[in-house]
């Protein structure tokens, strides 16, 4: 069981939020581990929330070993 403690200034909309964040996170995580398929890294990212993904893709095609 988890506590959560708020400052009374926080927004009842922004504490929905913060309590959603653990069981989106493994919804996510239950879904990536469905699918099947090769992994095509993102080339270019669309904007600027996408760069972690291009950083990713590109050290995946430049540690990835030939088999």
């Amino acid at each position: 069981m988890t506590q959560i403690y708020y400052d009374d200034e926080v927004s009842v909309n922004s504490r929905m939020i913060f309590e959603t964040l653990e069981p989106v996170f493994h919804e996510d995580i239950l879904a990536a581990e469905m699918q099947k398929g090769k992994y095509f890294p993102l080339a270019s990212a669309m904007n600027r929330y996408e760069d972690h993904c291009v950083h990713f893709g590109n050290w995946v095609r430049n540690h990835k070993q030939e088999n």
